[in-house]
Formats: structure tokens, C-alpha cells, sequence
């Protein structure tokens, strides 16, 4: 299985869920943001939604491997993730 495919699956489960866990790292989380009006400024900006990582949450809940339905995939994925941020480095 591709890292496309497992994109695709966090991507599924953030819109139709609104939170993916990735086991042992933590927990992507939709988060919405209201509406905002400036006065000072005379502008206002539309509700809008942004995605926040929440690292204590770190339990398995399997939907992730339940998506993509390749287990030895995701932890591989998740494996890779891992690697590069215990190295610093940027993970895409």
C-alpha cells in the first residue's frame, strides 16, 4: 500500500470523523474556528476549521487500519513517522 493511500484514508477519516489517532504519536484533531469580525479593522473573515495535533492522545483506536485495511502498512507508515521525528526532520 502506497503513502497515498494511507493520505487518503487520514484525509476520509478527518472530514467524516473529525479526528484520526496515529498510534504511539498522537491525534490529529478537527478543530472549528467562528466567525471573526474586526471593528477596529472593518473586516470580517468567515467560520473556517483548522487541524490540531494532540499528543497525549496516543491510544490505538483502529479505525486507521480499519480504513486503509492493510495493518502491516499503517504501522509501517507510522514507523516512518516516527524516524523522522526522532531525527528532527520533516515528515511528508
Amino acid at each position: 500500500m502506497s503513502h497515498s493511500m494511507i493520505e487518503a484514508a487520514l484525509r476520509t477519516l478527518l472530514m467524516e470523523e473529525g479526528r484520526v489517532c496515529l498510534p504511539g504519536i498522537g491525534t490529529l484533531v478537527v478543530e472549528a474556528q467562528p466567525a471573526l469580525v474586526s471593528l477596529m479593522e472593518g473586516r470580517a473573515s468567515p467560520p473556517s476549521k483548522y487541524v490540531s495535533f494532540n499528543a497525549n492522545l496516543i491510544t490505538d483506536d483502529g479505525r486507521l487500519r480499519q480504513e486503509c485495511g492493510d495493518p502491516a502498512a499503517v504501522t509501517s507508515y507510522l514507523q516512518e513517522i516516527q524516524t523522522a521525528l526522532g531525527e528532527e526532520k520533516p515528515f511528508m
